[in-house]
């Protein structure tokens, strides 16, 4: 390899490392967000918040059941979102995997030439 195909396949490298960090830490978020969002609405801790102990009309709002209904419905949309992203990134991880079978060992890019 040359020097300027050393430093394109380092770049490629640490881009894929960063797009799957940066992956990671979606499906964490969305998985996390819509477990809260589902669960936290049905809960005491939804009645019992200083915003809504201070404010009669928020007290009133959030103990309607559509409130909590649609607040749940989000977190049933991020969790879908997150659960989707993990079957994403396990299907290209099986591809990858796949073409590195088929490649051999050390060759999972057979777009890029060796010299």
């Amino acid at each position: 390899m040359r020097a300027g195909q050393d430093t394109t396949v380092a770049h490629a490298v640490v881009e894929g490392e960063i797009n799957r960090l940066g992956r990671f830490l979606l499906i964490v978020y969305l998985v996390e967000t819509g477990l809260v969002l589902l669960v936290a609405p049905w809960s005491t801790f939804w009645e019992r918040n200083l915003l809504a102990e201070t404010v009669p009309l928020v007290d009133r709002l959030v103990r309607l059941a559509v409130v909590r209904g649609a607040v749940s419905g989000v977190g049933t949309v991020s969790l879908c979102a997150g659960i989707w992203e993990i079957v994403i990134s396990v299907t290209m991880l099986v591809r990858h995997a796949g073409a590195s079978a088929r490649h051999g060992p050390g060759k999972t890019r057979p777009w890029i030439e060796e010299r």
